[in-house]
């Protein structure tokens, strides 16, 4: 039999450990609700500044604010923060032959029904393109209802499906006569191209059309990237969008 003294001894132990364990999931419990209010606090603070930033965009005015507070309402990333061009490539192309003659032409991006898509990665560039180049001439505002229609052209020797650092992105661009033919290895390279025909459009004397020209151009590095430090730095989600945007513009 155990004297009344190991009795109150083991009883001591058994409500030590009960009271350890307690106090010691108390504790876990509290860091996990402190923790869970801070990831509520960071969540408020990212909305204020969302709206805070679409404030400030929606009383400035400007033309790039006007695109922008289109991305807002209709969450569509594929129109770009940009109202005019001016025909000049950026980056510079690897070879570039421009004549002098201007032709007043409306280009149409969109391939017949039986062209060979690439599993649909061009047909998807075909129609976000077009609805950039349309943006810019709704922002022109000139009247392009009487303007001849030119077909834009597209060869494209293989189809590699999937992205990689091997991957060809070299493009060869013709405008003669104002009908614009693409051709490239590769689905890349037709990024590329249609990139660089939608900049090369422009209005000269309230008219808007292309000059004909030869381009050859490939990216000079096959990893591209932008470093942005969001832990440091908050930066609204519709602005992140416009960086992004922007990045596609530059096809070197």
């Amino acid at each position: 039999m155990r004297s009344t003294r190991e009795k109150l001894t083991v009883c001591g132990l058994i409500i030590s450990a009960f009271a350890f364990l307690y106090f010691g999931l108390s504790t876990v419990w509290l860091q996990v609700q402190i923790k869970h209010l801070r990831l509520e606090r960071n969540y408020l603070e990212h909305q204020i500044g969302e709206k805070k930033y679409e404030l400030r965009t929606l009383r400035s005015g400007s033309s790039y604010s006007g695109v922008l507070k289109q991305n807002l309402k209709t969450n569509d990333s594929d129109f770009p923060p940009i109202s005019q061009h001016t025909g000049t490539i950026w980056p510079s192309p690897k070879f570039r032959n421009k004549s002098e003659i201007f032709n007043n032409i409306k280009l149409n991006f969109i391939q017949p029904d039986d062209f060979h898509d690439c599993n649909g990665t061009i047909t998807s560039a075909t129609n976000r393109y077009q609805r950039i180049y349309d943006l810019f001439i709704a922002n022109s505002g000139i009247n392009d209802e009487k303007m001849e229609v030119r077909e834009v052209k597209i060869q494209v020797n293989k189809c590699e499906l999937w992205p990689s650092l091997e991957m060809n992105e070299k493009y060869e661009l013709s405008v003669k006569n104002g009908q614009p033919l693409i051709v490239a290895e590769s689905e890349w390279g037709v990024l590329r191209g249609l990139e660089t025909l939608v900049q090369i459009a422009e209005v000269l004397d309230n008219e808007i059309g292309i000059y004909d020209q030869e381009i050859t151009d490939q990216p000079a590095f096959p990893y591209r990237g932008l470093l942005l430090d969001t832990s440091r730095h908050f930066i609204p989600i519709s602005v992140i969008k416009s960086i992004l945007t922007a990045l596609s513009l530059v096809s070197d």
